[in-house]
């Protein structure tokens, strides 16, 4: 198998995130915000993950920004994305298919946290963040 590309293994990962439902799933960052939505970044990449080269390992970050109308319903639906399993969990969805319809050897999120208000337009948000490892 050839080495995943950073973009073929983004887009996986945003397939995968399509199984949610009702989360919108965009590949670039837009100008104003439609929650809940999620958004993958490449974070890091190291190149030699084996002796003599090769096995890539990529990290990303996935994004997911809720609206904050009501702190109870936020607080809610950040538990659910970040719960280890459910129709919601970002986690489960993700590793559903660790090999991303065998575009990589193996992919696992990590962790998840980071909880922050986030304003844009005079609107505040909640965002959490995810980490993704992928062994290309």
């Amino acid at each position: 198998m050839a080495v995943a590309t950073v973009s073929q293994v983004s887009k996986r990962l945003r397939d995968a995130l399509m199984e949610i439902d009702g989360l919108r799933v965009i590949e670039f960052i837009p100008d104003s915000l439609n929650p809940p939505m999620a958004t993958v970044g490449i974070n890091n990449v190291t190149y030699h993950g084996a002796f003599g080269g090769g096995n890539p390992v990529y990290l990303f970050t996935v994004s997911v920004v809720v609206a904050r109308a009501s702190d109870r319903i936020a607080q809610q639906r950040l538990d659910d994305f970040l719960s280890y399993d459910g129709g919601l969990s970002i986690r489960a969805a993700i590793e559903k298919d660790p090999t991303l319809c065998d575009t990589v050897q193996a992919c696992q999120v990590v962790s998840g946290g980071n909880v922050v208000s986030i304003n844009v337009q005079e609107v505040i948000y909640l965002s959490v963040e995810f980490v993704v490892e992928v062994y290309a």
